[in-house]
């Protein structure tokens, strides 16, 4: 048997020796704890709740940044498409379409969506198109990170310039019925114009999306253009929304726009309820920017923090 380490004599109580060392010291026996303090376990409790907390971040940084990485490649497969038909047709597909139809529906054989296309009655309005066309959810024109993924619309818009007013438009799709859009009509090069950039539809609840509710004015003119345009920069983040954003249908209607007058994310206007004339601002889900297409199919992520000239002349043709 092994002998135990505090001395005893026969009797079994400590010898006089070791108590008189150990009062010295001050120092006693101190029993064996088989359990934590309250105190340990509240510390152990607190920092776990920490870890976790980081670990939580950390996952969905890693979502947000597969999601956003997922939306630059659906505009790069769009630009890719529209490419491809520039070449098959030598002209890219008009900004209003036929009857209405977005160039959304032009490229839907260079998406792998021949089906879908052949389906349709391109003889009719966008509005009268029969399913399953009209009630569709196409993938590629959703951006991940939008929160209501279930509706048929897309999260992608057309760059419609830095005017209001078609007077002088001076976008990439604004063309005569009988002069299309060719990316070599681009004065400053495909790759400094912007094809299309992300504008998310108004979420119930949220000011994402939406736009500030201004008073119907006449657009008709560029001093028009600038006057509505000054009205809506200094208009208070305050003023009431407008319901006319709510999302658009890939197919088409008029209101698969957005201009480049604002950095994204910023405030956009409703002229009342003119679809056309009102101000559509690039905004996104992702944080502090959004991606963008370039006429030569190149994508990039654009920071809210553009400075208005360098964004402005990215819109012009």
């Amino acid at each position: 048997m092994v002998s135990s380490a505090v001395p005893q004599n026969r009797s079994g109580i400590l010898s006089s020796s070791y108590r008189f060392e150990h009062s010295l010291l001050g120092k006693h026996p101190s029993p064996i704890r088989n359990a934590f303090t309250l105190v340990e376990l509240l510390v152990s409790i607190g920092i776990a709740g920490i870890l976790i907390s980081l670990l939580l971040l950390g996952v969905q940084s890693v979502r947000e940044s597969a999601r956003r990485a997922q939306c630059s490649n659906n505009l790069r497969q769009m630009g890719i498409a529209f490419h491809n038909y520039e070449a098959s047709n030598r002209c890219l597909p008009p900004g209003s379409g036929h009857l209405g139809l977005a160039p959304f529906v032009a490229i839907l054989p260079y998406i792998e969506q021949q089906p879908l296309y052949d389906s349709m009655d391109l003889s009719v309005e966008f509005m009268w198109q029969i399913q399953p066309a009209y009630n569709t959810r196409i993938s590629l024109y959703r951006c991940p990170s939008t929160l209501e993924q279930q509706q048929p619309r897309t999260d992608y818009m057309l760059n419609r310039g830095t005017r209001l007013d078609e007077e002088g438009a001076n976008d990439p799709w604004f063309f005569n019925e009988k002069k299309f859009p060719k990316l070599a009509m681009f004065s400053n090069g495909a790759n400094a114009t912007v094809l299309i950039t992300e504008h998310c539809p108004r979420v119930q609840g949220q000011s994402k999306g939406s736009l500030l509710a201004l008073p119907k004015r006449f657009i008709g003119t560029q001093s028009d253009s600038d006057r509505f345009i000054s009205e809506c920069d200094n208009a208070d983040w305050a003023t009431p929304r407008h319901g006319l954003n709510n999302g658009s249908v890939w197919l088409g209607g008029g209101k698969q726009i957005v201009h480049l007058i604002f950095p994204p994310n910023y405030k956009g206007c409703a002229n009342g309820g003119f679809i056309q004339s009102s101000l559509y601002t690039a905004n996104s889900f992702h944080s502090h920017g959004v991606n963008v297409l370039f006429a030569d199919s190149h994508v990039e992520f654009t920071p809210d923090g553009i400075e208005r000239a360098v964004w402005q002349k990215l819109g012009i043709r």
